[in-house]
């Protein structure tokens, strides 16, 4: 292997890993690319949102378009201005919305916002949301679960309530089914 490309994979690597204080989220629509069955979930970018992602049913006016186009009934909104977290645990929490279209009647996805999850199902979305990160990043999940713990972990109490709903809680992701 190339010093070059040794020196690429290397900087991607810790790029994926984020700094302390990361940079907006990606422009990139591939960065942040979700399917609720097989139908493309549009991707906005909206400040003033309580959460850095969360999910919701599109308009009423909207939904029919969508459906007869092909596209989902829902929607994932990001809020740019809660710019504190690294890339990967930004799209992880983009994915942990994802999971909850997966089933959005369980998992409480609805117009007024995310229902309260009890503690079984917080986990199956973080678990869900860490391997479908890795899937779409290619990076390993011990690199993801680090990152995303790590960034989690240094979050204040009125931090965490940008985040995630619901009180401050530590992640165990490195306990998901499916990890090396």
């Amino acid at each position: 292997m190339s010093a070059c490309r040794a020196a690429l994979i290397v900087a991607g690597l810790a790029a994926l890993a984020g700094p302390a204080r990361a940079a907006e989220p990606s422009r990139d629509p591939g960065a942040f690319a979700c399917k609720e069955r097989d139908r493309t979930v549009a991707t906005q970018w909206q400040p003033a949102l309580r959460y850095f992602a969360e999910a919701r049913p599109l308009a009423s006016t909207e939904r029919g378009q969508a459906t007869q186009r092909g596209l989902s009934a829902y929607v994932i909104r990001i809020n740019r201005d809660i710019y504190y977290l690294g890339p990967a645990t930004q799209r992880w929490l983009y994915q942990r919305q994802c999971a909850r279209l997966q089933n959005p009647e369980l998992y409480g996805v609805t117009e007024a916002g995310d229902a309260p999850l009890n503690d079984v199902h917080e986990r199956d979305i973080d678990c869900a949301a860490v391997r479908a990160t890795a899937q779409q990043t290619g990076a390993s999940l011990r690199m993801l679960v680090s990152s995303i713990e790590s960034d989690m972990d240094r979050l204040s109490a009125e931090r965490w309530s940008t985040v995630l709903p619901g009180p401050q809680r530590r992640l165990n992701l490195a306990t998901c089914p499916g990890q090396p």
